[in-house]
């Protein structure tokens, strides 16, 4: 039997380790600085997180720059047209 398949996986990725958590959004001005501040809260990995904006018509930009000026590992995106035939997320896959 290989007790290799039953050993539990490392608390910590190994190091250099690279995520890029791409959060796709239009109008989610309610709950954007929440999912960004819980991707923020991944540890043990050298961490981007890409907010894909869809042209929303709400403040959710502007909460995510205030997130950009206090943490570096944030970015915000804007597709130059809109994506009515593309999601933000088939969008992201893209960058």
């Amino acid at each position: 039997m290989n007790l290799f398949l039953y050993r539990r996986p490392t608390a910590t990725p190994p190091l250099g380790t690279a995520v890029s958590i791409l959060i796709p959004a239009r109008n989610e001005e309610a709950g954007i600085a929440a999912a960004v501040d819980a991707a923020l809260l991944s540890r043990g990995v050298e961490l981007e997180v890409v907010v894909l904006d869809d042209h929303s018509t709400d403040r959710k930009a502007e909460i995510v720059l205030a997130i950009v000026v206090r943490d570096p590992r944030v970015r915000l995106e804007n597709p130059l047209r809109p994506l009515r035939h593309r999601s933000a997320g088939e969008s992201g896959r893209n960058l």
